[in-house]
């Protein structure tokens, strides 16, 4: 403690003065500094977040702000001052920073003074150095956002870098919490999801991918769902996780007590199979994005969510890979049946009308289904089902939908008729359709069901007058009956 606080005066007492060019090795580290220092928000690619990194790292770059590399010549405790002064920054990544340990702790102690950071992602093993930062996990109450990965993570490890810290946040604050591409023994899972369910069951972003979650830690994340009161969980991340059918239904237990859950991530599973994804079903009262890219879905596996979607009225878009889900035109078929199912014209009316995507993330999907899902982007759903039964349905189809309401069909059919114009007006704002042939087409529509209608009125009329002749009779009948009793 006594060393930090020695550290800071030596820091307070030169800021003034030092040149900025001696304590960095690059004029783009020296302009971090510099707009740190001098409080610009924006920096010089317009961003207020700075990624960390040795200059050995060759993985993805950052695109939330700038590039501090750290190189021979790169005074970390500067830099940690200057963070830890800054009341702008917003955003702070750490990547394999070089191993000195009285650089990273001197870097360290000073990001610990920071308090207007909002998100934090330590994509690095930070092990005792991380212990620094208590204080700022402790008095920064702007942090929405906190992330690990690349580290390996044991019961010790976790219950002091992640655990602690979880619990020093200010409740209510976090929104997002990162776990990703970690090794971790079971009692450092549970060291975390036990931090998770009592601490922190407002988050609305739980990410736990690649970090091989397996079956008995899929009932850890299960029952902490389960265990939340009143949860905001919006987006679930799972990818690359070995979860198995019996794995993915106790997770379904717990986010079944996540109602505002609209994303779900399980891409890279592959050992679920059309068992696990027909438990998915009662997730599809509230989930808007589902995603099983790089996995074999098969025809099985299609029949399986076609079906778990028969009653959908939350999901819009299933992402699945084509080169990975195998699934051939009559597992394609399962989900054009689903969303128009063209076998009658309630059918085609009483079809799934929620759903705007079924393919991979380039939203490429066969062109029959993708016509079939071009009406969902209408906002009203009876829309919907009238541009499908106006596309797919026969016209003869159509006559004898309107025949069972026999002589109310004409008020039926102008109302049903008028409407149909305004749903194609609409449709041809939003996909552009060739409005005139398509107005033309309706006009052929109304004109062909009017005909059929009217040619057949005379047998309408005369079953009409029949039935109450019957009627009549039978009920002079059962009165003359029950008179004679």
């Amino acid at each position: 403690m006594r060393s930090r606080v020695r550290r800071q005066c030596y820091y307070d007492a030169r800021v003034n003065d030092v040149n900025l060019r001696d304590i960095t090795s690059s004029g783009q580290n020296a302009n971090i500094l510099r707009a740190l220092r001098d409080g610009d928000p924006h920096g010089s690619r317009g961003k207020s977040g700075i990624f960390v990194f040795a200059e050995e790292y060759e993985g993805d770059r950052f695109e939330g702000g700038e590039e501090f590399i750290v190189r021979e010549g790169d005074d970390l405790g500067w830099l940690g001052y200057f963070i830890g002064a800054s009341k702008c920054l917003e955003a702070l990544s750490i990547r394999d920073l070089p191993v000195e340990r009285e650089r990273i702790d001197a870097l360290m102690g000073g990001i610990a003074r920071n308090k207007s950071i909002q998100e934090v992602g330590f994509l690095t093993d930070i092990g005792e150095s991380g212990l620094l930062l208590d204080d700022f996990f402790r008095s920064n109450k702007n942090l929405s956002m906190i992330g690990f990965a690349n580290s390996n993570f044991g019961h010790q490890h976790a219950h002091d870098n992640i655990t602690f810290k979880l619990g020093q946040i200010q409740r209510n604050s976090m929104k997002i919490f990162s776990f990703c591409d970690n090794i971790i023994s079971d009692e450092g899972f549970s060291e975390i999801c036990g931090a998770l369910e009592t601490q922190q069951s407002h988050l609305e972003n739980l990410s736990l991918r690649d970090i091989n979650i397996g079956r008995n830690r899929c009932v850890m994340v299960g029952n902490m769902l389960s265990s939340w009161h009143a949860p905001k969980l919006e987006e679930l991340h799972l990818d690359n996780n070995a979860i198995d059918d019996t794995g993915l239904q106790s997770l379904v237990t717990g986010m079944m007590n996540c109602s505002d859950l609209r994303m779900l991530r399980l891409s890279g599973n592959s050992l679920i199979t059309a068992a696990g994804l027909s438990s998915l079903s009662p997730l599809f009262d509230s989930l808007e994005e589902l995603w099983l890219e790089e996995m074999y879905i098969g025809d099985c596996g299609a029949a399986a969510l076609a079906d778990s979607l028969m009653g959908n009225k939350a999901l819009k878009r299933l992402f699945l890979d084509h080169d990975t889900a195998d699934i051939t035109a009559i597992g394609w078929e399962a989900f054009s049946k689903l969303v128009c199912d063209a076998s009658s014209f309630n059918s085609t009316y009483l079809s799934n009308h929620t759903l705007l995507h079924v393919g991979d993330s380039d939203f490429l999907t066969p062109d029959g289904l993708h016509q079939r899902t071009s009406g969902n982007i209408l906002r009203n759903k009876q829309d919907v089902a009238i541009w499908k039964i106006m596309r797919f349905q026969p016209i003869h189809n159509m006559s004898e939908f309107f025949f069972q309401w026999k002589l109310k069909f004409l008020p039926l059919v102008v109302t049903w008729f008028k409407r149909a114009r305004h749903v194609l007006a609409e449709m041809d704002a939003l996909a552009g359709l060739n409005l005139p042939a398509c107005l033309e087409n309706l006009d052929n529509m109304k004109l062909s069901a009017v005909y059929k209608f009217v040619r057949g009125m005379p047998l309408l009329i005369i079953d009409g007058y029949n039935s109450r002749r019957t009627s009549t009779r039978l009920a002079r009948k059962r009165r003359l009956d029950g008179e004679t009793k």
